[in-house]
């Protein structure tokens, strides 16, 4: 988008990068980022990559598997103690 907004990609390319990335099938990971690096029109395309966990993997990570585990140690002395 920011190179279609400085003139730098013509109407009918940015759709075609569009539809590139719609074309995709991203529950690939690295193999989806493989596909699209070698359809692509864009130079130095490997700047795009994002090598990161999405938001909703980090919440779970940070939040919800913490919590988790506490909760299991708590039942696993609970039955520690009644066993």
């Amino acid at each position: 988008m920011e190179s279609r907004w400085h003139d730098h990609m013509g109407k009918e390319t940015a759709r075609q990068e569009w539809d590139l990335l719609d074309e995709i099938d991203w529950s690939m990971g690295e193999i989806s980022q493989r596909e699209w690096y070698n359809e692509t029109d864009l130079t130095d395309p490997s700047e795009y990559f994002i090598y990161d966990y999405p938001p909703r993997v980090k919440g779970l990570r940070d939040k919800l598997l913490p919590r988790f585990a506490e909760m299991l140690k708590e039942e696993l002395e609970k039955e520690k103690i009644t066993a």
